[in-house]
């Protein structure tokens, strides 16, 4: 929906009066920004779209003075209040070094503060939200509307000396990941921040036209498009294949304090600052000698496939996917079904794990990873480049006696 249809759909069925169901409404717009900020606060990537006819309504609501009335109203206000301070704080550390870095290379720090003194306007209207919070939100508005400064990131990102992204780049020798997606997160949040405020300024100050935040958000998919330009040369699919194929067995070897939920999110943070945008899963189970509950299949197990035996008393293995980024829902779809299938199958109790195996090979894809993984509570999976999808690029699921996984090729 255009954010212009949604705003005419906002205004046209605007809960009046002291009607209960109308009251109830008041709050239900809430609960969606909450989600979308936990989905921001996680991934870096929120869907903008989503959240701007809630907060258009957040802010008709504040404007209405509801938030005097109602106290249902002022609950829900403070659970998201305490979700964007949430956010404040994981974006401080970037809005810090952008100002720095303004400075250090005599550039106007004006677009920071301009940018700060709107944020700190918002956050008083949704704390307070009395008149004088109000009439300073249209102050700060009037004196710098976010536009203006969504415009003035995108020119500084235009040339190379004056973007923070490439100039710190540029100085990192190592070229660590984390030094981009700390510019990254930062540029993509300040961006996400002045939609959140546009939005809210239409709601609050009876803003009509929806030009601003189309604008906002026209110039938030450019820029995205453009950081990933900017993060491909640096993608190496191979080095840090090696890498890991080299230090896997010593990592277990040497981790034997930890249990296997640690390992696996220990594993899963490192590997996320490797240069890959490889789909990987990530399986930490116990020790299973040759032959006992745990079964893997893979096609390609040379070039997708790091396994572990019998160290540190664990199995593991981290497997890739090459060409699962290219393929199309129905796909994953497809799998997810498969695995789901296979929850209805049942193994004689004297079939070996190998037989097992082979009956579920028969039901799923098979021309990437299939995994069979006994004791199911000790196996512990994690997903590295997954994006949106919790399970990533594959799927699992539990069928008699097994986790079963299903990897994509």
């Amino acid at each position: 929906m255009a954010i212009s249809e949604a705003n005419d759909k906002i205004t046209a069925e605007a809960p009046k009066g002291s009607d209960k169901r109308g009251a109830l409404r008041y709050t239900d717009c809430i609960k969606p920004i909450i989600e979308n900020l936990e989905t921001y606060l996680s991934s870096g990537d929120g869907p903008y779209d989503d959240i701007s006819r809630h907060v258009h309504e957040l802010g008709l609501n504040i404007q209405s003075g509801i938030s005097q009335m109602l106290q249902d109203f002022c609950d829900e206000l403070k659970k998201l209040v305490l979700k964007l301070d949430e956010l404040d704080e994981k974006s401080a550390p970037g809005y810090q070094e952008f100002k720095k870095f303004l400075t250090d290379n005599q550039l106007s720090v004006e677009i920071m503060e301009d940018f700060l003194c709107l944020k700190k306007s918002l956050n008083d209207c949704l704390k307070l939200s009395d008149d004088a919070s109000i009439d300073g939100f249209r102050a700060a508005y009037k004196r710098t509307c976010p536009l203006t400064l969504a415009c003035s990131i995108s020119n500084l990102l235009k040339y190379e000396f004056t973007n923070p992204l490439l100039v710190a780049m540029e100085k990192d020798l190592k070229k660590l990941k984390t030094t981009f997606k700390f510019w990254e997160y930062t540029i993509k949040t300040f961006l996400w921040d002045l939609f959140f405020i546009e939005s809210f300024a239409r709601g609050l100050l009876n803003i009509r036209e929806t030009w601003n935040s189309e604008q906002i958000l026209k110039k938030s998919e450019q820029i995205s498009k453009q950081i990933e330009k900017w993060e491909e040369p640096y993608f190496d699919n191979e080095t840090y294949w090696e890498e890991w194929k080299n230090k896997l067995t010593n990592y277990f070897a040497t981790h034997t304090n930890m249990n296997n939920e640690q390992k696996a999110d220990d594993l899963k943070k490192e590997l996320r600052k490797a240069w890959t945008n490889e789909p990987l899963y990530i399986c930490v189970i116990n020790e299973v000698k040759s032959g006992g509950d745990f079964y893997l299949y893979c096609v390609n197990r040379d070039a997708q496939l790091i396994e572990v035996k019998e160290t540190g008393k664990c199995n593991a293995f981290i497997y890739r996917s090459r060409n699962a980024r290219k393929m199309v829902d129905s796909g994953f779809k497809a799998v997810e079904d498969e695995v789901k299938q296979c929850g209805k199958l049942k193994f004689g109790t004297e079939m070996t794990t190998e037989q097992k195996a082979s009956e579920v090979l028969k039901q799923v894809r098979s021309d990437g990873l299939v995994a069979l993984l006994g004791n199911w509570s000790t196996s512990k999976l994690r997903v590295v480049n997954g994006g949106k999808r919790e399970k990533g690029h594959g799927h699992w699921g539990y069928i008699q006696g097994y986790t079963l996984l299903v990897g994509l090729p």
